[in-house]
Formats: C-alpha cells, sequence, structure tokens
C-alpha cells in the first residue's frame, strides 16, 4: 500500500480490518481512529474523511487494479481476480456489499470498462449502450462475488471462476435463443362462449 508514513499506513490498515467485519457506512472516523489508536486531529492531517482513506485503499488494491495486456479479456483474468478475492474474502465481501458513495462496485466498473469496451466496441453502438452492458455484467459478476464470498465454507477459485464463465456463456446462448426465435404466444383461457 502506497502510504507516505506510518500513521497514514496505520489509518488505511486500520480501516481495510474494520471493513472486514462490516461495510464502510458502518464505519465511523471515531472508530477507524480507536481502532488505529490515534487521535481525530491525526487522523485529519492525512484525510479530509473516510471515503478519501477508502478511495486510496482501492487504488491501491493490486487484485482489481491488474495491468492486463492487449491480448486477454476480462475472462482470461477472471481466476486470478478470484484468487484474489479469495485471500481477502472478508474485505471484499463488504466490500462489494456496500452500495453508497464511493463503492467499490463503481471503482470496479471504472477499472474493468476499457478492459471489457475493447472486447464489445464492435459491437455496440455509443458510449451509452456499452456503459450500460459492462455496468450489467459487473454488477452480475459482483452478486455473483457476493454470493460466493458470503459462504461459510467457499469453493475454490478456480472453480469457482469456471463456474460463473460458464453460467455467462449458457446464459448468453439462452439469451441468443429466446431473441431468435419466434414469440410465445400467452397462454390465455379460452373465453367462454354465452349458452
Amino acid at each position: 500500500m502506497a502510504a507516505h508514513n506510518s500513521t497514514e499506513r496505520v489509518i488505511i490498515e486500520s480501516t481495510r480490518d474494520l471493513m472486514r467485519q462490516m461495510t464502510i457506512d458502518k464505519i465511523s472516523v471515531t472508530d477507524i481512529c480507536e481502532h488505529a489508536g490515534i487521535s481525530r486531529r491525526n487522523f485529519y492531517r492525512y484525510f479530509v474523511d473516510k471515503f478519501k482513506v477508502i478511495d486510496t485503499i482501492y487504488r491501491n488494491d493490486p487484485v482489481v487494479n491488474a495491468e492486463l495486456p492487449e491480448d486477454r479479456t476480462i475472462w482470461d483474468y477472471f481466476p486470478d481476480l478470484c484468487k484474489g478475492l479469495a485471500a481477502d474474502r472478508r474485505f471484499y465481501l463488504y466490500a462489494f456489499l456496500y452500495k453508497g458513495k464511493h463503492s467499490f462496485r463503481s471503482y470496479c466498473i471504472e477499472q474493468a470498462y476499457p478492459v471489457i469496451a475493447r472486447d464489445f466496441r464492435d459491437i455496440l453502438e455509443g458510449d451509452q449502450l456499452l456503459h450500460f452492458y459492462v455496468s450489467h455484467i459487473c454488477n452480475m459478476c459482483f452478486d455473483y462475488f457476493v454470493l460466493w464470498l458470503s459462504q461459510e465454507k467457499t469453493i475454490p477459485p478456480d472453480d469457482f471462476a469456471r463456474w460463473v464463465a460458464e453460467k455467462v456463456s449458457l446464459l448468453a446462448g439462452r439469451q441468443a435463443e429466446l431473441s431468435a426465435g419466434p414469440p410465445r404466444a400467452l397462454d390465455r383461457p379460452d373465453e367462454e362462449e354465452p349458452s
């Protein structure tokens, strides 16, 4: 973690440690200070609020900030991503659960966007549609992560990565099949004829 001095590192590590127990909206600056063993005044020498701390955590997170070569897709990286999440599963579970201001989900979408966009830009017209699709794929994966990371005994990361890739492929195939076929008739009971 790129912190400038030991106090800043203690604040960052204390926040990260508290995030292994609850979402950031449940954590106060006072909680961070008590956990770090510092005064609030000392906290504010380094950060304007708790969200600046989590921004620093996210910007320096090696799991979501990995550089992907041009010839790799997000699915090539997915097994490594799952291994990284499993290594600190409580932190990532609570990070993904929080959906408010400065959410980890939003940060991850920003990081994933250029990687996913380069694979779909040729078939999706316009940035708005592309952003919608990237956000949809990411949020679906985040929800899978929450289900996986919240289990008492998680399946191994490689197995989970394979399972998610299979499900996404299966769902995409079904969507293609359903959208290419004729519309299904609505099942309506025959109206009774008057006697």
